[in-house]
């Protein structure tokens, strides 16, 4: 009887410590999450004003149907570069 209990109680102590380091675990990954999306959002601001400055620049020596065309082109590029980046990551 005494080491049925013995098990259960250290069952119980197992389960606890791995509880702990579940939520460690959970609050770390949703920091690194929330902070993720943040330098994401920050970076799609900075590469919105790298576009429109990129198109500025290019306005002044071509059209601008021209310039915006350009500018779509090496962004679809970048964009292009960067899933199939990710897909390779992922395999």
């Amino acid at each position: 009887m005494n080491d049925l209990v013995n098990i259960v109680i250290a069952a119980t102590d197992l389960a606890e410590a791995e509880g702990r380091a579940l939520r460690h675990a959970v609050v770390r990954t949703m920091l690194s999450i929330a902070l993720a999306l943040g330098a994401c959002l920050l970076a799609l601001a900075g590469a919105a004003a790298l576009a429109w400055a990129g198109f500025l620049g290019l306005a002044a020596v071509l059209p601008t149907s021209a310039a915006a065309a350009v500018l779509g082109l090496v962004l679809a590029g970048f964009a292009g570069v960067m899933l199939w980046t990710a897909r390779r990551l992922l395999q």
